[in-house]
């Protein structure tokens, strides 16, 4: 489809990291230029959705999750929905499109490469014994267990180590912020550490999606990743065009 209509009622909510994604691209222009030609052909529907971390720290306490409104970051203004290819470009290539998400992406693999030595270590003995089992269907259902990924949280998020964290998170489907994004993050790092798929360089890019879109009723992707993980974890979720 070369002009990416979308229907009257539907509200267009892309990641806030979309112009990090664009410049980091193999191929920044092309990027800059689909992204533009979506903007631009739905430039009354457009907003910007808030960072995970961002949105938890809506979440205060235990049970205290956001409305859907909380997602949004900003709206996109109609006339910079119509900028140019030119205008895009130059704003996706520019270092303040980057340096923020820079660090947060170098987080995650860093935060991916301290998980494989975890459960290659004592420390697994905190994870259930199945991810011995390199069968990505015994994996599946390891990674959709309520409590499977308070261990990882904790390990890296300590202020989530207590009862009443551990009893708020610990459900499936995920109703907390924390718990939906950190889940996807164990769906990802067991992915490259027990499966030892190799990692894609869109991996954290991918997750910020697969988190927004867990609030969706509807979750269009042409990517098959990113259909697999929504439809694993967020049952709800109906997952459209993978």
């Amino acid at each position: 489809m070369n002009e990416p209509h979308l229907p009257n009622r539907f509200w267009y909510l892309l990641p806030e990291h979309v112009l990090y994604e664009a410049a980091t691209a193999l191929d920044p222009e092309k990027m800059a230029r689909k992204l533009h030609r979506i903007l631009y052909t739905n430039r009354a529907r457009i907003a910007l959705g808030r960072h995970w971390n961002h949105i938890a720290e809506f979440e205060f306490e235990p049970g205290t999750c956001v409305e859907r409104s909380d997602l949004i970051y900003r709206w996109v203004p109609r006339n910079e929905a119509s900028w140019d290819d030119s205008q895009w470009r130059s704003l996706c290539t520019s270092p303040a499109a980057t340096r923020e998400f820079d660090a947060r992406k170098k987080a995650f693999d860093e935060r991916r490469d301290e998980f494989a030595t975890l459960i290659r270590s004592a420390a697994q003995e905190r994870y259930s014994a199945r991810l011995e089992d390199t069968d990505w269907s015994v994996l599946q259902e390891f990674v959709c267990a309520p409590a499977s990924v308070m261990p990882m949280l904790t390990h890296f998020a300590s202020e989530y180590d207590c009862r009443e964290w551990h009893d708020a998170l610990s459900v499936f489907p995920d109703q907390h912020a924390v718990g939906r994004f950190w889940r996807i993050l164990l769906w990802f790092f067991l992915r490259s550490t027990k499966l030892g798929q190799r990692r894609l360089r869109n991996d954290w890019e991918d997750g910020s999606y697969a988190f927004l879109a867990s609030y969706a009723d509807e979750f269009w992707t042409l990517d098959n990743d990113l259909a697999d993980v929504s439809r694993l974890l967020f049952p709800s979720v109906e997952v459209k065009g993978a």
